[in-house]
């Protein structure tokens, strides 16, 4: 899943917010099985909640990539130095997020 598309998105726009958390949980899922159709297995964690209120939600998310990215050889930069409650910050941390996505799913081959 491309989640580029939600680069550029208001942080203020709870529906686009709650269509982002949903790609990027779903986006997660299948990096997940596709890493497992390699015979390596990561931690799969369910990203319930709202990163703008739950500090948790940011550690187990970058836990996840760093997961990722080790399993495709990829290095992963932290994704948890970031306030999402701060317009700039938010806007830096979905460009690099959507990066990190699309860098992922070129290996694994989704499209």
């Amino acid at each position: 899943m491309n989640l580029r598309q939600f680069t550029l998105m208001d942080p203020q726009d709870e529906i686009a917010w709650l269509q982002f958390l949903g790609a990027n949980e779903q986006s997660h899922q299948t990096i997940a099985a596709r890493i497992e159709l390699r015979k390596k297995v990561i931690p799969r964690v369910p990203l319930s909640g709202d990163p703008r209120k739950d500090p948790n939600w940011m550690t187990d998310h970058n836990r996840m990539h760093q997961a990722e990215g080790m399993a495709l050889g990829l290095p992963i930069p932290p994704l948890t130095d970031y306030d999402m409650n701060d317009p700039a910050q938010f806007a830096d941390w979905m460009y690099l997020h959507g990066a990190i996505h699309a860098a992922e799913n070129d290996v694994l081959g989704i499209y």
